[in-house]
């Protein structure tokens, strides 16, 4: 499965990410050192947490609040019409 943390937002501090289901999603970014490791089935222990692939933290299934994914926090990048 690839993992994707390019540009998905007009912030900065957002980038793209791989739920363990296959979705790309775009979230803030985590620390590695922070984030709670996924169970062995993929499951997060905590309500409102998904497991996440993030190549920033090789190796690794995370757990990542679902309010990570919050547009507002996340804006999405806005399609431009070209007039020529």
């Amino acid at each position: 499965m690839s993992v994707n943390n390019g540009n998905c937002s007009t912030s900065p501090y957002c980038k793209c990410a791989t739920l363990t289901s296959g979705e790309n999603v775009c979230t803030q970014q985590m620390n590695c050192e922070y984030a709670a490791e996924c169970d062995a089935n993929d499951r997060c222990e905590k309500d409102g947490s998904v497991c996440v692939l993030d190549s920033r933290c090789p190796e690794k299934r995370l757990c990542y609040a679902i309010s990570l994914f919050d547009a507002e926090l996340c804006p999405p990048f806005t399609a431009t019409v070209n007039d020529d």
